[in-house]
């Protein structure tokens, strides 16, 4: 990979960390929003945040030069929307857990395949399992 390539690599994690951050901090500030107008307006922001980030990740994908490691990637985002929909539709309190339980898992397999697409597009050695922000050490 030539150095234009990868410093277009990391441009665009910088740029998607940024939405991220405002996707989270939009999500934190939706549990709070007491008035109703108010409460739209950040729905409305957490969709247009949330296309954004699912465009800057496809298009990251995009750039990995195996049509499997592309598909695996998709295949596993499916699952997520598809276990998503499965627990808003969920009235039973044990499946609720079983279902949370298998999200959880399928995410974390979801979040270390684009971890591992990114590392190999930007040329660095791919983490062994997911590595979450909040697990980072400062400094």
């Amino acid at each position: 990979m030539s150095n234009g390539q990868e410093s277009g690599v990391r441009q665009s994690l910088k740029e998607l960390a940024e939405v991220s951050r405002d996707l989270d901090r939009h999500t934190q500030l939706s549990k709070t929003a007491g008035h109703p107008i108010q409460a739209q307006q950040v729905r409305k922001r957490i969709d247009e945040l949330s296309e954004q980030q699912t465009t800057m990740m496809n298009a990251l994908v995009a750039q990995h030069p195996s049509s499997q490691t592309q598909e695996k990637y998709r295949t596993l985002g499916a699952e997520v929307e598809g276990l998503k929909e499965k627990v808003r539709g969920c009235e039973d309190t044990d499946e609720l857990i079983e279902l949370e339980a298998k999200i959880d898992s399928v995410v974390d397999s979801w979040v270390h395949t684009f971890q591992v697409i990114v590392s190999e597009i930007a040329g660095v050695t791919p983490p062994t399992e997911p590595i979450y922000e909040d697990e980072i050490a400062p400094g």
